[in-house]
């Protein structure tokens, strides 16, 4: 992610940020959540420590609530895991010598060690929606600076029934960014649980280390390698190969008349992948909200190792008689807490930043990702078999360092949001006050959002415009040009202005994107990117015009999802074995 040891950090505005974790609670003894160093409570922290009996909290862990009503102890102490892993990847301390049985061995760190954590516990073992709808109420008064969510609906619902949705609009109206996972039901199109634009919705992606499992066939050195965590080996002896009667289907002939196999130990390897977004991390455009980007961008979310209950069994399997002090999980759930770090991170720079120019920063200066691919298939996944890479990872892939320095930023104001929810929900009045009108409505693709997206017509010319803001945040007597990067065949684009001075630090420019197009396919999707430059930065915001079809946008799952279950299902049984 590029937030290293060696990285220089302003520590003492790190120490005053407050994160807020809604979760299923926190193992405060890890030493990943220690107040060793720390100095006093920020004096703007108006919450409380009503972790339970046991539950105490520290200069590190500074509130700590449950609110889960099928708990049958009113304590915030984590006895799933998620949250533990969840808050040390956002805020943990520094600790050598973590390791998952000797995987992927060294220092764990949290994105922003010197941050304060507000714990609030809704998972035990369901998420209400009542729940975190409290939790969001609580985290907001009680001051939290930015919320990470790694939560969501597995089918999504409007805005009106999503509460993390309600829960972040009232908390960016208050200044509070919220992050929020975007779901692990990829690589299906329109998988998303987070659609709503005043949310930092995360993707996703492999990291530059891979474990991996070999299964040696045989005497001749036939060695298969699959995607699996095995931290025991087989004996020196190989055990006979027994098919699994569900699976054998899937399985390879041989002449052997009595194949045997050995499990060898798992290992970490170079992942020549990274930066792609896994396969599993869900993609978008959303149901309820077609004209807009989502996930915004990706962050590493495969194989990471971070604090765990010592209480709880990592494998997940009852027979388990192990416990760590950390663990390797995957997720969006695990990419969420990195893009919080993030968020943080820009904000100790940048303190006096709204929440969307925090946002607009760390989507404009992404690393950028061309094409993704399965990870244990050799199925290619990129632009040219499926074009749908800008809903599978967003903007691309966030790079921390970068974002303090932006350039140019696209605020968002609580009112454009108002008359967002005006226009999408069929029921504003459940969450803007009776006594509030609704405003004039706008469409997403109006709203000041730093990328760029529209649904046309099948087969229809068409003509879009997105007219958008921009602040300089950079040097004053600055002069950006626009440029129009991989200009998609009979399409025409015009950047008016295309050039824009800026005289002083803060001031605002308008400038409007107009493309046109002649008719597409169903189900077709053309990708470009507006880049605004000085010559020292790159603001750089991706355009996607897309149709549907009659399929809804859903396409027919390929065998290489189904080959990944198999593998695991043939190890699974061979390992019984």
């Amino acid at each position: 992610m590029g937030l290293s040891r060696r990285t220089e950090r302003r520590i003492a505005i790190e120490s005053e940020i407050i994160i807020g974790v809604i979760d299923s609670g926190i193992w405060p003894e890890s030493e990943s959540f220690s107040d060793q160093g720390f100095g006093p409570i920020p004096a703007k922290w108006k919450g409380s420590c009503d972790g339970g009996i046991t539950f105490v909290c520290n200069r590190k862990i500074i509130g700590a609530r449950t609110f889960s009503v099928e708990s049958r102890e009113l304590s915030a102490r984590d006895k799933d895991g998620h949250g533990t892993h969840v808050a040390s990847i956002v805020a943990g301390n520094q600790v050598g010598g973590a390791s998952y049985y000797g995987l992927a061995d060294g220092v764990a760190r949290g994105g922003v060690p010197s941050a304060r954590l507000a714990i609030y516990k809704v998972c035990d073992p369901d998420c209400a929606d009542t729940d975190i709808l409290s939790a969001f109420d609580h985290a907001i008064a009680d001051g939290v600076d930015i919320i990470s969510v790694s939560l969501g609906h597995k089918d999504p619902p409007e805005l009106t029934f999503d509460p993390i949705a309600i829960g972040a609009f009232h908390a960016i109206e208050k200044g509070i960014l919220t992050v929020q996972a975007a779901g692990n039901d990829g690589p299906s199109l329109l998988s998303i649980n987070s659609y709503a634009p005043w949310i930092l919705t995360v993707g996703a992606s492999y990291t530059d280390r891979k474990i991996v499992d070999k299964i040696l066939l045989g005497a001749k050195d036939n060695i298969i390698v699959g995607n699996a965590i095995n931290i025991f080996p087989s004996s020196d002896e190989a055990s006979p190969l027994v098919y699994g009667k569900d699976v054998t289907s899937n399985c390879s002939e041989t002449k052997a008349r009595k194949p045997h196999v050995k499990i060898l130990r798992s290992e970490s390897v170079d992942n020549l992948r990274a930066l792609f977004a896994a396969s599993f991390s869900s993609r978008g455009p959303s149901r309820y909200m077609y004209d807009i980007i989502k996930p915004d961008v990706i962050a590493p979310g495969v194989e990471i190792l971070a604090a765990f209950p010592p209480t709880d069994l990592p494998s997940g399997v009852a027979l388990d008689i192990n416990s760590l002090k950390f663990s390797i999980l995957s997720g969006t759930s695990m990419a969420c807490p990195h893009v919080s770090a993030a968020a943080a991170f820009v904000k100790s720079y940048r303190p006096e930043w709204s929440p969307s120019a925090i946002k607009s920063a760390l989507m404009t200066t992404v690393s950028l990702i061309h094409c993704v691919r399965y990870y244990v298939t050799a199925w290619e996944f990129d632009a040219s078999l499926n074009p749908e890479a800008e809903f599978a990872y967003g903007s691309g892939h966030i790079d921390p360092i970068k974002a303090t320095n932006p350039g140019l930023v696209y605020e968002t104001f609580f009112q454009e949001y108002h008359k967002i929810w005006c226009n999408i929900s069929r029921t504003p009045g459940s969450v803007i006050p009776t006594n509030a009108s609704c405003p004039t409505k706008l469409t997403p693709k109006e709203i000041n959002y730093p990328s760029m997206a529209a649904q046309v017509q099948v087969r229809y010319a068409f003509v879009v415009s997105f007219p958008r803001i921009v602040t300089n945040v950079g040097q004053a007597n600055s002069a950006y040009v626009a440029t129009i990067e991989g200009n998609p065949s009979n399409f025409r684009f015009k950047v008016e202005p295309n050039t824009m001075r800026f005289m002083t630090q803060n001031e605002k420019k308008n400038f409007v994107v107009t493309v046109w197009g002649k008719g597409m396919k169903p189900q077709t999707i053309k990708r470009t990117s507006l880049l605004w430059t000085d010559g020292v930065h790159r603001v750089r915001s991706p355009i996607v015009i897309y149709t549907m079809g009659t399929s809804n946008g859903q396409r027919v799952l390929t065998t290489s999802k189904f080959q990944i279950i198999i593998i695991l299902l043939i190890m699974t049984i061979v390992l019984m074995c």
